[in-house]
């Protein structure tokens, strides 16, 4: 059998949720940036929606 390990426990997903909620509410693409991986299509949505 073999054992599933989570990559996160709740606690740590709910933070890592209102930390993307709270820098979402920056509207600065650069600190949203960070809380995606770099192949993620909405780095670069951010970036040129925000620019208007």
């Amino acid at each position: 059998m073999r054992i599933i390990l989570r990559a996160f426990t709740l606690q740590t997903a709910r933070a890592k949720v209102r930390k993307a909620e709270d820098d979402w509410n920056t509207r600065d693409p650069k600190l949203m940036a960070m809380d995606y991986s770099e192949d993620c299509s909405w780095r670069n949505v951010l970036n040129s929606q925000w620019a208007e």
